[in-house]
């Protein structure tokens, strides 16, 4: 599900880190910029996964690197 909880968000991304056996430090920094909740939000996933190709990830690379 896609929300919009700061400390769900944190603890999803180093889940995600820690499943993907990465070895980069990482930081999670939870901000919030009102003392109220945010308002409950939740958005069901899409059906379909998204992936990017290793041939179309070398083009994206190649665009941002032009661009800089």
């Amino acid at each position: 599900m896609i929300h919009n909880d700061p400390e769900r968000c944190s603890r999803e991304l180093v889940r995600e880190a820690l499943k993907r056996n990465t070895c980069d430090n990482l930081t999670v920094i939870v901000v919030c910029f009102s003392p109220d909740p945010p308002p409950r939000l939740e958005i069901p996933k899409s059906k379909f996964k998204r992936s990017i190709s290793a041939e179309g990830l070398n083009v994206l690379q190649g665009v941002l690197d032009t661009t800089i």
